[in-house]
């Protein structure tokens, strides 16, 4: 997963789709990590948003901060 040690680490885990409200998310992200370098979120998942998020997630300028791992089958170890 490539989480840094010592990183606080948060996990979304469902379907990439606009009713999930994944957008918001990563808006909220921005604003609250603002400044902090400890913190890590993974997208755990896909679907027909997920380009679109990743795009998003750049022109925020998240950085490694967010990391968009797809579909897992390994949720219960994600998490």
């Amino acid at each position: 997963l490539e989480v840094d040690a010592g990183a606080l680490a948060f996990a979304f885990v469902g379907r990439l789709v606009p009713r999930k409200g994944v957008d918001v998310l990563l808006r909220a992200w921005a604003v609250s990590t603002e400044g902090r370098s400890d913190l890590t979120l993974l997208i755990v998942g896909d679907g027909p948003e997920r380009g679109p998020l990743e795009q998003q997630a750049q022109a925020l300028g998240l950085g490694r901060s967010v990391r968009f791992t797809g579909e897992r089958a390994d949720v219960a170890r994600v998490l």
